[in-house]
């Protein structure tokens, strides 16, 4: 026995929401061992805690205080703040173009956790496209305030 230890599992989550975080939390102890390697992509920097969104709406919070730091929200893991280019399965490579500079980065995995959501289609029915507000992101819910105080 040499006393070598294996290389850590690369796991990759594509999307930054609950899934992610749950995923890390339960992986967190082989994270830290050094068993797990987990690596979160998302678009957004941020989570928002839509339990929150009513309270910012009528003014008892700031709409600051909805929002988590994703890189707080999946620790111990590493967090790529990240659009998503191509998934190449054979090679097992995820590439991704980073928000800050543009730059292209290609992302190794042994397992790949899909989690990247859903997208609300108000078009779908007649009139929520033209009156509806949507509170599904944080950007949503602080234009459906700028919009109540606006109207106030």
């Amino acid at each position: 026995m040499s006393g070598r230890r294996a290389p850590p599992i690369r796991v990759v989550c594509l999307g930054s929401g609950y899934v992610a975080a749950y995923l890390s939390y339960g992986l967190r102890r082989q994270i830290r061992r050094g068993v797990v390697d987990l690596t979160v992509v998302g678009r957004d920097n941020f989570h928002t805690f839509h339990g929150f969104i009513p309270e910012m709406l009528v003014g008892r919070i700031q709409p600051g205080q909805i929002i988590t730091p994703m890189r707080r929200m999946v620790d111990p893991a590493r967090f790529h703040n990240a659009e998503i280019q191509s998934i190449d399965l054979s090679r097992h490579e995820v590439l991704t173009t980073r928000l800050l500079d543009g730059r292209e980065y290609p992302i190794h995995y042994d397992h790949l956790v899909l989690a990247l959501g859903s997208r609300d289609d108000p078009s779908r029915y007649p009139g929520p496209a033209e009156h509806a507000l949507l509170l599904r992101s944080y950007w949503d819910a602080l234009k459906t305030r700028n919009h109540i105080i606006d109207m106030l």
